[in-house]
């Protein structure tokens, strides 16, 4: 398995310098697949510009009849056999119309090889269990597909903001999934962040007031464990600021470094 795939909350383009991000890495094809939060209409027209370089993968929230705001995006040499969606929305009334939030996963082949691949977005509520409820119902969904020994990968906005929560959704997703990104830094800076709802997130809001820059880890990828013991996994965040979320790499490689 040679396989790149990239992950970014572009917090709807309210950052205009996304639109040049998204062209470039798209035009250079770097990536087999893009996992894409709050990807509004903005975000969606910007990628069909592009082209025919990668396919677009959506859908509508069957609870609220709203276009998700989550997509991923994949390489035309990549072909969808099926996909699903978890919603959210049910999870806390406050959200419940909102197009952000769910988990949205596709089935693909390549060369006869199947993989799973999709994009997070967790509920940045203020009772942290409204993520851990959706930690567990992303886990239920993706038993079928670990049982069925084909490579998953899932990546996007956990909004893991307290320590323990972290702590909790490594735990729980063990031993199926191994966090990829453990060893990266912050992904989140609070001087972009628009106003928080958890209480982080509203802690990092007064902090900006007085000029005090705060950065969460909130953006993670987990792979299934036989694709993490197997092959050379690594990650990084890398440096452009297009949103108040950092852009977060993954690399698998099948090769001379690979695992034995």
């Amino acid at each position: 398995m040679n396989l790149n795939l990239l992950s970014l909350n572009c917090q709807k383009a309210y950052d205009l310098s996304i639109k040049e991000f998204l062209i470039k890495n798209l035009q250079s094809r770097i990536y087999d697949f893009v996992l894409l939060q709050e990807a509004d209409e903005k975000v969606i027209s910007i990628v069909e510009r592009v082209g025919g370089s990668y396919k677009i993968l959506k859908t509508i929230n069957p609870d609220n009849q709203k276009q998700s705001h989550l997509c991923v995006l994949y390489k035309s040499e990549f072909v969808l056999k099926n996909n699903d969606f978890v919603s959210f929305s049910k999870l806390n009334r406050q959200f419940a119309l909102r197009p952000e939030l769910g988990f949205l996963l596709g089935t693909f082949d390549y060369n006869g090889n199947g993989i799973v691949i999709a994009s997070l977005h967790l509920h940045p509520g203020f009772p942290f269990y409204l993520r851990t409820r959706g930690i567990q119902m992303v886990k239920n969904r993706l038993c079928y597909y670990n049982n069925s020994a084909l490579p998953v990968i899932f990546g996007g906005d956990f909004n893991l903001a307290y320590p323990w929560e972290t702590v909790y959704t490594r735990k729980f997703l063990a031993p199926g999934f191994v966090d990829a990104t453990i060893s990266i830094g912050p992904t989140l800076n609070s001087r972009y962040t628009e106003k928080g709802t958890h209480l982080a997130s509203r802690i990092n809001d007064f902090l900006r007031l007085i000029h005090v820059d705060v950065r969460l880890k909130t953006d993670r990828i987990f792979v299934d464990e036989y694709t993490a013991n197997k092959y050379s996994v690594t990650s990084r965040v890398l440096p452009d600021r297009v949103s108040d979320h950092s852009p977060v790499e993954l690399i698998i490689r099948s090769d001379t470094n690979s695992k034995s």
